[in-house]
C-alpha cells in the first residue's frame, strides 16, 4: 500500500476518525498554532511537539476518507477554526476495506479492523509490540500469531461510537471536564 501526495484542500468535516478518543487531550499550543495562521507542514516544529510528518488520510474504494494518522492535529484544526487540511499537510493512503481488515505481519500491521463499523483503541501499541516481538523471537508461527490477533481483537479495536472530527472533539472535551 502506497501513499500519494495530496492534490488540494480537504474538508475536515468529511473525514471519519479511526480512534474513539486521544491518548492525550488536544494541546492548547496546537490550537493556537492554527489560529495564528500556521500549517502542520512536514518539517515544521511547534512548541506543541516535535517536527511534523504528514497527516495520513486513508481513502477507501467507496471514496470515504478516514484520518489514519494525525488525529491530534486534525482536532486542533477544527478547534482552531480552520475547516480544511491544506495539501501541504496530508498524504493519501489508497486502501481497501479488505486490506484494513487483514493482518500483515511482514509490514507490521497487526491491528486489523473494519473502519466502517469499528475504531482502534488509543492504546494498541503495546499489543502491536507484543505480537511483533513474538514474531521476531520466533516464539510462535505466523499462523499462530494471526490466530492471536483475531482472538484478541477486543484489545485493540471496538465498535464505532464516534464518526467525525466534531464527534471526537466533543468526546475529548467531555472527558476533560469530568
Amino acid at each position: 500500500v502506497d501513499t500519494h501526495p495530496a492534490k488540494g484542500p480537504l474538508d475536515i468535516s468529511l473525514l471519519w476518525v479511526t480512534h474513539p478518543t486521544l491518548r492525550e487531550g488536544i494541546q492548547p499550543e496546537m490550537i493556537n498554532y492554527v489560529r495564528n495562521g500556521n500549517f502542520f507542514a512536514v518539517g515544521q516544529k511547534t512548541s506543541a511537539g516535535p517536527e511534523h510528518k504528514l497527516i495520513t488520510i486513508a481513502r477507501f474504494e467507496d471514496g470515504r476518507n478516514y484520518v489514519w494518522d494525525g488525529h491530534h492535529r486534525v482536532c486542533a484544526l477544527y478547534l482552531g477554526g480552520r475547516n480544511y487540511l491544506d495539501a501541504s499537510e496530508y498524504e493519501i493512503l489508497n486502501i481497501t476495506y479488505a486490506l484494513a481488515m487483514t493482518p500483515n505481519l511482514d509490514t507490521g500491521y497487526v491491528t486489523p479492523f473494519d473502519p466502517r463499523t469499528e475504531v482502534r483503541k488509543r492504546d494498541f501499541l503495546g499489543f502491536k509490540r507484543k505480537i511483533l516481538t513474538m514474531r521476531s523471537n520466533k516464539e510462535k508461527t505466523d499462523q499462530e500469531l494471526i490466530d492471536i490477533i483475531i482472538a484478541e481483537r477486543s484489545i485493540y479495536c471496538k465498535t464505532r461510537t464516534v464518526t467525525t472530527i466534531e464527534d471526537l472533539v466533543k468526546r475529548v472535551h467531555a472527558k476533560a471536564k469530568l
